[in-house]
């Protein structure tokens, strides 16, 4: 099980699978949203993740057409990128362990 939080630990997931492919991403929209070089990334199977506690407090944003990424409304963490043309898979953005 893996598992993982925003920065101020409002929100909380955990994973029961594996990462697979990762990636450092260094389009513009992942520098721009990350204000750094690339942002590291892996998939993850959408049946593997659950949030744990502060669902509500997720946001979400389609950056760019079929990628909408989510992240904490408070301490602005980069959580998951969901793929609505393929519901079955999450990127999962680097973020603080839990």
């Amino acid at each position: 099980m893996l598992r993982g939080s925003c920065l101020c630990r409002g929100i909380r997931y955990a994973i029961a699978g594996d990462l697979e492919l990762p990636l450092n991403c260094h389009c513009s929209i992942c520098r721009k949203a990350t204000g750094a070089a690339f942002r590291s990334r892996a998939r993850v199977s959408a049946a593997a993740f659950r949030w744990v506690v502060g669902e509500e407090l997720v946001s979400r944003y389609e950056s760019s057409p079929g990628h909408v990424r989510t992240f904490c409304r408070i301490c602005g963490s980069t959580l998951v990128t969901i793929f609505p043309n393929s519901p079955e898979e999450l990127g999962l953005a680097e973020t603080p362990a839990a």
